[in-house]
């Protein structure tokens, strides 16, 4: 059945998908190094993702600032790099062409093959092997925002998938990475209003670190006291639009427009944004306003639809097959947190009877050891005047 939707897939893609090479703007001939004007995003993001017209949603209307960033910093990455030894994409038509062929479910060594007949110049077979791995990856990595690779021009980092078959698509290879999770009996565990990002660092202290690695999403570190979240709503929000064709009459070509993503994840992702970050929450607005405000802004990594997810309401852990083990883990860092500072003692009111006792015994042990210290202190001057009798002056 998988071959037969793979061949239909690419049989669909020759024939619909690809356009006319002077059809293509200007703009996708520039060198993707450059940073990307606002004015021109939309069309590069409208190519990059081969969206069913009929579900297609606006690009104008997303915030695509924090994404560019990511998508110009690894382009410089891969191209720069031994001046561009390790990647044969100079363009981003180069990455558009390479990616309509992934979204076409084919396999690595498929797309490498292709590649290498674009190749005119002498190279060793080693050099070439090197800059199809190194194109494939870059692509990969644009598309899915995920810490794919090996890429031959850094270090394998620890959190990096290594998509090494050349027998396995894209597509195959993030479904056996994005996997559906046991919640190990936590059916009925319940995520309450209180459970957002804002609270669970002010409250809790837990540091909040915004990856460009969805992967990395809600991944606890440092014996719970940092986490890792995946801010870049409007990618989520475009990939989402793949899942679910409005119109019955378009089933026959929902392959053409294949999800890179597993079933849910992508639509699973924004709801554990829409948990963590309310939109009806003006603390949580002004915190995020203060995030983005403090950042670089040629480099930006919060989306402004961050907090334009929506609310969920009577949230359970049983709704999340992706998520749902990593949430439970920072719900308990929020829950029961380690080592708070008195500050965040005396701003967590979530059960105001515990607050009250706390606080009253701090008080109760504040005056035991005050009034303990005065009397001390009027001892030792009693027992100091004892055998320094104060002289009397002589008539």
């Amino acid at each position: 059945m998988k071959v037969v939707v793979a061949h239909t897939c690419r049989l669909l893609n020759s024939l619909v998908v690809r356009r006319p090479r002077s059809t293509i703007s200007a703009v996708l001939e520039e060198d993707p190094r450059l940073p990307v004007p606002r004015n021109t995003r939309d069309e590069i993001v409208q190519n990059l993702w081969r969206h069913n017209p009929a579900t297609a949603p606006h690009a104008e209307q997303l915030d695509w600032s924090s994404y560019f960033a990511y998508y110009t910093a690894e382009c410089n990455l891969a191209i720069q790099f031994d001046h561009g030894r390790h990647t044969s994409i100079r363009t981003h038509r180069d990455i558009i062409s390479i990616a309509g062929k992934v979204q076409a479910h084919q396999t690595k060594v498929e797309i490498k093959q292709w590649l290498r007949s674009q190749l005119h110049q002498p190279r060793t077979p080693q050099a070439i092997e090197e800059m199809l791995n190194g194109s494939l990856t870059l692509v990969a990595r644009l598309l899915t925002m995920t810490d794919i690779g090996p890429r031959p021009y850094t270090s394998r980092s620890q959190s990096s998938w290594s998509w090494a078959d050349d027998n396995m698509s894209l597509i195959d290879f993030l479904a056996t990475k994005f996997v559906k999770q046991s919640l190990q009996g936590q059916i009925d565990y319940e995520f309450e209003e209180e459970f957002t990002a804002y609270n669970v660092h002010r409250l809790a202290g837990v540091e909040i670190v915004w990856t460009d690695n969805l992967a990395q999403h809600l991944q606890l570190t440092r014996n719970g006291k940092k986490v890792y979240i995946f801010p870049h709503a409007s990618f989520l929000k475009w990939q989402e639009k793949y899942d679910h064709p409005n119109n019955p009459e378009l089933l026959l070509f929902a392959n053409l427009y294949s999800h890179i993503f597993p079933p849910g994840l992508i639509q699973e992702t924004l709801q554990t944004l829409a948990l963590l970050f309310p939109s009806h929450d003006t603390k949580t607005r002004k915190w995020i306003t203060t995030q983005a405000a403090s950042e670089n802004n040629e480099a930006p990594t919060i989306d402004s639809q961050l907090v334009e997810c929506g609310r969920l309401r009577e949230c359970y852990a049983d709704e999340f097959a992706y998520w749902g083990n990593r949430l439970v883990a920072l719900h308990e860092a929020f829950s029961e947190p380690r080592q708070r500072s008195i500050f965040q003692q005396w701003r967590d009111k979530r059960n105001i009877a515990q607050w009250y006792t706390f606080w009253i015994a701090m008080v109760i042990l504040i005056l035991t050891v005050f009034f303990g210290l005065v009397q001390s202190i009027e001892g030792a001057i009693q027992v100091y005047k004892a055998y320094h009798p104060t002289q009397q002056g002589r008539e």
